[in-house]
């Protein structure tokens, strides 16, 4: 199945998410249709569905958002045979893991707030195994189209050691070594598996961690750009992935920080 250039569909987990939202905008604004998955209070959910359906409306695209647990297995099953029936002949040309969902807690505490095995287990199986179960059931439904682009969000902790961070950390790692493995396996069958690793970026992700504003503050002061990287940046980076252009780049770590990560 080539990827249809008149009718572009792109799956965002993580879609109200601040990086998730800002690439479900851009992808809009270059005429993809979007199949967005969120976790929100039912009392967000209206405004999530009424801001997809003002930015499809703006772009003249299909965004649909479907406010469901993205990580339970049969969730996944079921949104992937809607997906297929939504996009049709079509395929999907882009799948983006931008889901933002662990647990923060320190390893060494001497409270009850200290990091469990459930704790790790639950933030890996989120934020790094689901990438692979939903790739393996859009794979597996046939709706990928040829050349589809297969992206996960890394973060500078799966590098460094931050308090609080090590479940996520230990995902993000996870997840970059899935990417490398998805990129040699699945690249014959015509998908290509990249990864993305923004700066530090305001998003409310980035404010739960805590003493993330130490964080906020050594970016201001040594990102060579002399500012933080914002979720636009980050989906720029994004689109230019999907086209034709990077249709072989395979594999790779891309850096969306303004050589924050070199200071």
């Amino acid at each position: 199945m080539e990827v249809n250039r008149q009718k572009k569909w792109a799956v965002v987990l993580g879609a109200s998410g601040g990086m998730g939202w800002a690439i479900v905008q851009r992808m809009a604004k270059e005429g993809f249709s979007v199949f967005g998955i969120i976790r929100e209070r039912r009392q967000q959910e209206a405004e999530w569905l009424a801001a997809a359906e003002a930015c499809a409306q703006r772009y003249a695209v299909d965004i649909i958002f479907r406010n469901e647990d993205g990580v339970r297995e049969a969730n996944i099953l079921a949104l992937a045979e809607e997906i297929k029936q939504k996009a049709g002949s079509h395929g999907v040309a882009m799948l983006v893991h931008a889901l933002a969902k662990g647990n923060l807690k320190s390893m060494a505490s001497d409270d009850q707030n200290t990091m469990s095995t459930t704790d790790l287990m639950l933030t890996f199986e989120a934020m790094a195994a689901s990438w692979w179960t939903w790739t393996s059931a859009l794979y597996r439904s046939g709706v990928c189209a040829k050349g589809m682009l297969n992206l996960g969000l890394t973060s500078a902790g799966s590098k460094r050691v931050w308090p609080y961070y090590g479940a996520v950390g230990t995902s993000k790692a996870a997840l970059e070594q899935l990417a490398a493995s998805m990129a040699v396996e699945l690249g014959p069958k015509g998908i290509r598996t990249n990864v993305v690793q923004p700066g530090i970026t305001p998003t409310k992700a980035l404010e739960m961690i805590p003493g993330s504003d130490q964080l906020v503050d050594f970016a201001r002061k040594n990102n060579p750009m002399g500012r933080l990287t914002q979720p636009e940046d980050v989906a720029n980076v994004v689109y230019l992935l999907s086209t034709q252009d990077a249709a072989f780049v395979n594999g790779a770590v891309i850096t969306v920080d303004g050589g924050e990560s070199l200071c």
